[in-house]
């Protein structure tokens, strides 16, 4: 092969250059066809003949340059002799120029291709061991010839191997999420999922399960970054693909809901509500989907007639697709159990659990984990009727199908020793009450990590207790614990901000002696976030503070 290097250096490294000499009988004109014709076939050569045309286009450009206006001066006074028009002695300067500029142009084309070369041959060196030797010295040979087709092709073949490298790595890095994401290890899954996000971040499938998982280890920024992405990968092939793009913004509808930005959800949820009632087989699963996660978000939003309305046509098309017997017809029943409870219906709200209930025990047996959120529901509204006996014996039966089930370190089982951990609390089951949440807490700081806002809630829970007992300043000290970890997992306007501030200002007002201006900024904040959340002025939270800042303020 060639050294590129050397052949540069020659043409570079030159110092004198010979004088401009005419061969016998040759005119100015026809030197200046002759340099102009070299000039024109230049690009046909191989990187040899490249190499030393362009050693004899270098000699002649300064004999040409250094000559030029000798030959005008002399073609100008030989041209008065024989009488030749001014015009034509311009005509010959002008295409002299054009010539010169033609070989200032070949030499600088030819110095970026000989880099260009250098390049592609020390890229041909790296593949050394990697690649058939045979193949790369012939590839490296062709290119010595000025042939590039060889490298090319050999470059497009590790190009390949490369890409299904990182295609086979981001699939075995998904797996590994689904294994970890099985076993309860969210950290280890959500590391995974990341990782194949990273290798293949234009693959939808691995955004949307990376996402539903960042939403589930309440990562809700990540979650949100995620779907946001995926919303803008899916949005690209519309209207191809509606329902894929659908979906995409269902995900990022129930982010928001989870972040407390209720107005925000829903709105996205209408959305795609109207394409999916606009699309020719409305009648689908993907629809009453969005009505029961829309009937839940006007659920939390105080709209109770509206989510009950909601609800209703999600069952419908559920029993028209899904016959009267399957169990997604319960978890509807399920929801408007919840609102009838929510309106103070308690009767209906049992009957329905109970409708509810039957269709899973039937479908799916006594001991299915879903059947303990339909127990777990009834306990609440036991428990709201006063019926602490009964509430605690639905409780603790969602305990055991929970434990039995999904093992006894799983995020449910926390939420039901929360529970259970409240019912106890209000038969003044004090020590009873502190060992469920304390069992609960310590669940949630293993999954999630200290600074969630799941941990929050059990903290919540655990002060109200030591406030109930009289402790007011551990009481004070589990509020604040609880308010510093809310504000920074889900925001400073999320209800829950609300729900504690409201908690330590009661506990200041009424047992602290605190001055009562101070009690009324925790209050009147509390009263601006749930103004911002809850539209319904009837809400539970709202009309509950208004009693408290009518007693204190």
């Amino acid at each position: 092969m060639m050294p590129f290097q050397k052949a540069q250096q020659n043409l570079l490294g030159r110092g004198n250059r010979e004088a401009l000499s005419k061969t016998p009988g040759q005119t100015e004109e026809q030197l200046v066809d002759h340099v102009s014709s070299a000039v024109e076939n230049f690009q046909s050569f191989t990187l040899e003949q490249h190499v030393a045309e362009l050693q004899q286009l270098d000699r002649n450009l300064y004999r040409a340059i250094t000559a030029q206006q000798r030959v005008l001066d002399t073609m100008r006074t030989q041209g008065a002799k024989l009488d030749v028009p001014n015009g034509k002695l311009e005509d010959l300067r002008t295409e002299l120029n054009l010539v010169q500029q033609k070989l200032v142009n070949a030499e600088k084309s030819y110095q970026e291709r000989l880099g260009d070369l250098q390049k592609i041959y020390l890229a041909l060196q790296a593949l050394t061991g990697r690649v058939n030797a045979d193949t790369l010295q012939h590839a490296q040979s062709a290119l010595a010839r000025n042939d590039t087709s060889l490298a090319s092709a050999l470059f497009a073949q590790v190009q390949e191997a490369e890409d299904e490298a990182i295609e086979r790595a981001a699939q075995a890095a998904f797996e590994r999420g689904i294994v970890a994401e099985g076993e309860l290890d969210y950290s280890g899954a959500m590391d995974h999922y990341r990782r194949a996000v990273t290798l293949q971040p234009q693959e939808t499938g691995y955004l949307f399960r990376t996402a539903v998982m960042a939403r589930k280890a309440r990562h809700y920024d990540e979650a949100q970054q995620l779907a946001e992405q995926l919303v803008q990968q899916e949005a690209q092939n519309y209207p191809q693909n509606v329902r894929a793009l659908c979906r995409a913004q269902a995900l990022l509808a129930s982010i928001y809901k989870r972040q407390g930005e209720h107005k925000q959800s829903a709105a996205l949820y209408e959305r795609v509500l109207l394409v999916e009632q606009s699309l020719p087989d409305q009648e689908t699963m993907e629809t009453a989907t969005t009505l029961s996660k829309l009937g839940e978000l006007y659920d939390d939003m105080g709209l109770y007639e509206r989510a009950l309305t909601t609800f209703e046509q999600a069952l419908a098309i559920k029993r028209k697709v899904l016959g009267e017997q399957n169990p997604s017809l319960a978890d509807t029943l399920n929801n408007m159990a919840t609102i009838y409870d929510e309106l103070g219906r308690y009767s209906k709200a049992l009957e329905t659990y109970e409708q509810a209930l039957l269709i899973k025990r039937r479908a799916l047996g006594d001991a299915h984990p879903s059947l303990a959120m339909i127990l777990n529901n009834m306990g609440i509204v036991y428990q709201e009727l006063g019926k602490y006996r009964e509430a605690e014996e639905k409780f603790e039966e969602n305990l055991r199908i929970t434990e039995s089930q999904l093992g006894v370190d799983h995020l449910s089982v926390s939420d039901a020793l929360n529970n259970l951990g409240i019912v106890c609390q209000e038969q003044g089951k004090y020590a009873v009450a502190l060992e469920k949440f304390e069992e609960g807490l310590r669940i949630t700081r293993n999954i999630l990590g200290p600074d969630h806002a799941a941990v929050a809630d059990t903290l919540n829970n655990i002060g109200i207790v030591y406030q109930e007992q009289g402790e007011y300043e551990a009481a004070k000290e589990k509020y604040e614990e609880a308010l510093v970890i809310t504000k920074v997992a889900l925001g400073p306007d999320h209800p829950t901000v609300g729900m504690t501030l409201e908690n330590i200002g009661v506990l200041l007002a009424r047992h602290m002696h605190c001055p009562s201006t101070a009690c009324r900024n925790y209050f009147r904040e509390a009263e601006r976030i749930f103004k911002q959340a809850y539209q319904n002025p009837a809400h539970p939270n709202r009309v509950k503070l208004a009693a408290t800042m009518e007693e204190f303020c």
